[in-house]
């Protein structure tokens, strides 16, 4: 099995973890309402928040690892490539006015075929990083494991795979003040639109995420995603179904 070793950089959209985005308030004695909201690890809000920048490209998602998906299909899944494996490392940074953030990416991939012919593309994804704003710092890291099939497919291919990833988000300017969250997900037979427009277009995947924070509050979420096509799903969590897009 040859084996290819390639150390890269890319310029990729921002990565920012599923939870950099849940920002919360700073806390004064006479502020009593936002003291009760603060103890709270993690609103049903917060949550559908968290889940949806855990779809979105931008934020390196899982419709960014559906592209993924199908970038290396083109490039890996040929006949000539049968029983290869290889991997390949990035390295990004970004800032602007409001974040900085590096991140440690690393692909690497096997192609499985039976008689001569691609039939399964093995995806593993890893990340590992920090991102910083005025108010806190991220430090996370997640691990993506993909089973790309119907490869052969001039229009679309499936995944299946895992998702998990753990953050921990610290307030700046009160250390002592931390949110905590794990967050797990299953794809199931997730329909992948091939390029020049890749995207969703169907599917499902399970959720289960929990969030825990330095007041000792703890919240556990989970439910499951339906995918609609045109960047919208079905999000059922805990029992209650919303409309999301991205």
């Amino acid at each position: 099995m040859k084996t290819f070793r390639i150390l890269i950089t890319l310029s990729l959209g921002l990565f920012l973890f599923t939870f950099s985005a849940c920002e919360q308030e700073q806390i004064t004695p006479d502020e009593p309402e936002n003291q009760a909201q603060q103890q709270e690890a993690m609103s049903e809000d917060e949550a559908v928040e968290a889940i949806t920048k855990s779809i979105a490209t931008e934020d390196e998602g899982m419709s960014a690892e559906a592209n993924e998906a199908i970038t290396s299909t083109d490039a890996y899944a040929k006949s000539l490539n049968c029983g290869d494996s290889g991997d390949t490392s990035f390295v990004h940074s970004y800032q602007n006015d409001y974040v900085t953030a590096t991140y440690n990416i690393q692909k690497s991939w096997e192609l499985i075929c039976e008689n001569g012919m691609p039939v399964t593309l093995h995806l593993e994804r890893s990340v590992e990083g920090q991102s910083e704003t005025p108010q806190a710092t991220t430090e996370g890291n997640s691990l993506t494991l993909m089973d790309v099939t119907h490869l052969l497919s001039p229009n679309f291919v499936i995944v299946n795979g895992t998702r998990d990833a753990a953050h921990t988000r610290t307030s700046v300017e009160n250390p002592d003040m931390w949110l905590s969250t794990t967050m797990s997900m299953n794809f199931i037979d997730i329909k992948v639109k091939r390029a020049p427009d890749p995207q969703i277009l169907a599917g499902e995947a399970t959720f289960v995420l929990e969030a825990a924070n330095s007041n000792g509050d703890s919240r556990t979420f989970e439910g499951n995603i339906i995918f609609l096509g045109d960047q919208t799903a079905v999000l059922t969590i805990n029992g209650h179904s919303r409309i999301i897009s991205w």
